[in-house]
């Protein structure tokens, strides 16, 4: 588009201070492949703030809390397939959590969605594709039919649903 073009679109010349400014941003995808797994990811997750909603950046906050308590200190060019398969052994390993006095364990779901922002950092390196070739999400529990409900059942349902309108279409 030529000068002309750009004033008369009436958003005025183009402000190559800001593209100055935004390249000082940008690392090379080898020099980003050097960065510990935690700076790495920090930087990731602020380059894509304004592409994606607060929900999924909330999101990918907590993806990253278990990645980070995994492969924090390690440079993202250190990170291998085998890296990947024993991270997906350690996350299904159950622990107990002090406060709630409860044992919890990370589902399929869950650490398949983790190894997809691990992955997206990788890739911002240039490494994932290596590691793709190994990789294998972790398979989903085929879901079990239900039952249909016995008469009481039905009764039960319906006698409790009539005194609440959220319930209304059972």
């Amino acid at each position: 588009m030529s000068h002309l073009a750009v004033v008369a679109s009436g958003r005025g010349p183009l402000d190559f201070s800001a593209i100055g400014a935004a390249r000082q941003k940008l690392i090379a995808a080898e020099q980003f492949g050097l960065l510990r797994f935690r700076d790495a990811s920090a930087f990731w997750l602020a380059e894509h703030r304004r592409d994606i909603s607060d929900a999924t950046y909330k999101n990918y906050q907590g993806m990253l809390v278990p990645l980070t308590e995994a492969f924090g200190d390690r440079p993202l060019n250190e990170i291998d397939a085998a890296d990947v398969e024993g991270y997906q052994i350690w996350r299904q390993k159950p622990w107990f959590d002090e406060r709630s006095q409860r044992t919890f364990r990370a589902g399929y779901s869950p650490i398949n969605h983790e190894i997809s922002a691990l992955a997206q950092v990788l890739a911002r390196a240039g490494l994932w594709t290596e590691i793709a070739r190994f990789y294998k999400p972790l398979k989903q529990p085929k879901a079990r039919a239900g039952r249909a409900l016995e008469q009481e059942e039905r009764k039960r349902l319906l006698e409790v649903s009539k005194d609440n309108p959220y319930w209304a279409v059972a």
